[in-house]
């Protein structure tokens, strides 16, 4: 409840009452009785609320799409059952319509945004089509998971749906560069943040020089990210990466003694 910045203490604790309500209903489903709720996950819905303190209540519901319900398999029948609870616990309806809108320095989908990027040239570069209904309720997925702006983004669902596509076309709706990166069970987490290669280019031989791999120019650049076949990575991978994801957003690396933190404008996207 201290960490909700509503209006006054009214507000703070008929939002606290419905957040415990809510999961004591998730808590009590018995085929969700695994299903973990984590401080973090709540500490996450409760900043996604304090987006907008002066409509709480849509925030409030958005947030619970973001932390628990879009994890859900969409043809679930529990799935269902939790939008309806938190329908029964809205006290007015929301009408706000999902038309992507561009202005001068941002893209709109509904009530979110994204802050356009640099690269202007990425514009008329872009062949996808965001007017098919599944595609416009995707994408809103992303704009809202896009508003935690220090949290990466796991986009899952089944093999060639265009996961990828759709993140890609976005970046470049949205003028943003990015870089896509497949992931194996070959890949080594030198092959993504650095490298002593043979020193060809200066024809120095024997001697070895550095230089940074792909997802370290990435960061370097503020670049969207693209981890592709995340399931495929190795165990020393996602070990290597975990720095990145989680609340620390940062790497180091030990041949430069530096650390490289990830920037707020920066988007990683995991698939």
């Amino acid at each position: 409840m201290n960490n909700l910045i509503l209006n006054d203490d009214q507000q703070r604790n008929e939002c606290a009452q419905m957040i415990c309500h809510l999961i004591s209903y998730l808590r009590s489903i018995s085929t969700l009785k695994s299903f973990l709720i984590t401080v973090r996950d709540l500490l996450s819905w409760v900043s996604f609320i304090n987006l907008h303190p002066f409509n709480w209540r849509y925030s409030y519901e958005q947030g619970a799409y973001l932390v628990f319900i879009d994890s859900i398999e969409n043809n679930s029948s529990i799935k269902q059952l939790i939008i309806d609870f938190l329908r029964n616990q809205r006290q007015q309806q929301f009408e706000i319509k999902s038309t992507i809108e561009r202005h001068l320095d941002r893209l709109t989908i509904g009530s979110y945004s994204i802050e356009l990027g640099q690269n202007c040239s990425m514009i008329n570069d872009n062949e996808y089509c965001f007017k098919a209904p599944t595609t416009i309720l995707n994408l809103e997925r992303l704009f809202r998971a896009m508003q935690l702006k220090t949290k990466p983004i796991l986009v899952e669902e089944n093999p060639g749906v265009d996961k990828t596509s759709l993140v890609m076309s976005l970046a470049k709706l949205t003028q943003h560069e990015f870089i896509r990166i497949n992931l194996s069970e070959q890949t080594d987490i030198s092959d993504l943040f650095d490298s002593d290669l043979v020193d060809v280019e200066y024809g120095q031989a024997g001697k070895s020089r550095w230089h940074d791999g792909p997802l370290l120019t990435a960061i370097k650049r503020n670049q969207w990210i693209i981890l592709d076949e995340l399931n495929l990575a190795n165990q020393s991978v996602l070990e290597g990466l975990n720095a990145c994801l989680d609340h620390r957003g940062e790497i180091y690396i030990p041949e430069l003694n530096r650390t490289f933190f990830i920037h707020q404008k920066m988007s990683i996207f995991n698939q």
